[in-house]
């Protein structure tokens, strides 16, 4: 597959819901700790601006000046919401360009090459997320009990960037707010409307740093490799 390497020209806003207080990681916000001397905000903000002219941010409650500070122009802040789909819903509403990207703080070692594939595959199909295979068979749990398996070779883990056509994600943060749905992964709230959603494969690198064991592994070992320290 052909990658474009300046997508600049595409009419892009990038979205960073970095509102959590970082309950299960338990260090305070996420978007806040540090690989080497900067943020994990600062470098995901950081690779987002060589891609796309736009960028806003969703802060925790009282913290949008601290953001500011920190990003020093790079980046627009605003107050998110309690959940992350609220904190969606909440910058959405400051998105005007044609495709919107989200990212996580919670993943910086994300590569160029993936934002690039990820964004080509949604300007041809509207819809584009990473995913990460998964190495076992997924159980379906209910009521504390697996009756039925995912087998591995059809099995994901939702991970960012997602690019989505922004009629498409207006369409189903509509119907998600108006069915009274709250969905952890945007891909959920997208794939709920309907719509369908180009895999793209993320390297195994590409951690989402969630719990404290993700974090050591961030910095001990992945942020070393990669050059972040």
């Amino acid at each position: 597959m052909f990658i474009n390497t300046n997508i600049s020209h595409v009419d892009m806003v990038a979205m960073v819901p970095a509102a959590g207080i970082g309950v299960r990681l338990g260090n305070g916000p996420k978007a806040l700790l540090k690989l080497g001397e900067k943020t994990l905000l600062e470098i995901v903000v950081e690779k987002l601006g060589q891609l796309v002219p736009r960028i806003i941010v969703g802060a925790p409650e009282g913290m949008v000046d601290y953001f500011e500070r920190i990003l020093d122009g790079r980046a627009e802040c605003y107050e998110g919401g309690r959940t992350r789909q609220q904190t969606v819903c909440l910058l959405f509403k400051h998105c005007r360009e044609k495709y919107v990207l989200v990212h996580d703080v919670a993943s910086p070692f994300t590569k160029r090459e993936t934002f690039l594939q990820v964004t080509e595959r949604a300007i041809l199909s509207g819809a584009a997320s990473s995913f990460c295979p998964s190495n076992l068979p997924l159980g379906l749990l209910e009521n504390e009990t697996v009756s039925q398996y995912h087998p591995k070779e059809i099995s994901v883990l939702s991970r960012t960037p997602q690019v989505f056509r922004r009629e498409i994600l207006k369409k189903a943060l509509k119907k998600t707010l108006e069915e009274g749905k709250e969905f952890q992964s945007l891909g959920q709230v997208v794939v709920n409307a309907g719509y369908k959603i180009e895999a793209i494969y993320t390297e195994p690198s590409d951690i989402k740093i969630t719990t404290p064991l993700d974090w050591e592994i961030a910095e001990k070992v992945i942020a070393p490799m990669s050059g972040l320290l």
